[in-house]
């Protein structure tokens, strides 16, 4: 009798912590919800410079990412460049577009394994300048180029797992902006890579 009941209790406790262990394993494999990152960006600014030429501008900022499940992700981004842009005719420095911040908030879809995951992402939002170029008109005031403009990133993300925990992070895409006077659309090629953590 006491041997039947030291194997019951034995197999109970056995199948329990099989149990436990199972979901333990499933815990680990299950994609984290939140993922938070800082990125280094160079974005090729087309700067409607008079000698025609894009320029290259450094900047960096942190990233959040809500993942819905494993293929679609909520994201909001923003990224800082510092340069200013400028003109020069003759001896004179013509001052054109300050310091830009960047914000996207979009979606990220796509395919992700263990350690790999590859996805497309479409993220509008705005872009701010902190100078412009001023224009002078001689018979009235001339309505300015706005500071804060719409923006929109497309392109596509490579993410790599080192643990559970961690990743890291490349994208490149367009970012599209269109400025509300005078300057049109533009079209300009931003490349990111950061690291992160997953919760």
């Amino acid at each position: 009798m006491k041997t039947r009941n030291i194997l019951m209790i034995a197999t109970v406790c056995t199948f329990t912590l099989l149990s436990v262990n199972m979901r333990s394993a499933q815990a680990q494999t299950d994609t984290p919800k939140i993922e938070v990152g800082g990125q280094f960006s160079l974005l090729n600014f087309n700067a409607f410079a008079l000698d025609g030429h894009r320029r290259d501008e450094y900047g960096g900022g942190g990233r959040v990412t809500f993942n819905f499940q494993k293929y679609v992700a909520a994201e909001a981004q923003l990224d800082y460049f510092p340069q200013t842009d400028s003109d020069r005719i003759g001896a004179i420095v013509v001052p054109r577009f300050g310091g830009k911040t960047l914000g996207v908030f979009g979606v990220k879809a796509g395919a992700r394994g263990k350690r790999f995951g590859v996805f497309g992402k479409a993220r509008p939002g705005f872009i701010h300048f902190s100078s412009v170029p001023v224009f002078a008109c001689v018979a009235a005031p001339c309505p300015q180029p706005a500071k804060t403009n719409f923006a929109f990133d497309l392109g596509g993300v490579f993410e790599y797992y080192p643990t559970s925990r961690t990743m890291v992070r490349f994208d490149i895409g367009d970012t599209i902006i269109h400025h509300q006077r005078y300057f049109g659309t533009s079209h300009n090629a931003q490349i990111s890579a950061g690291v992160g953590v997953r919760f």
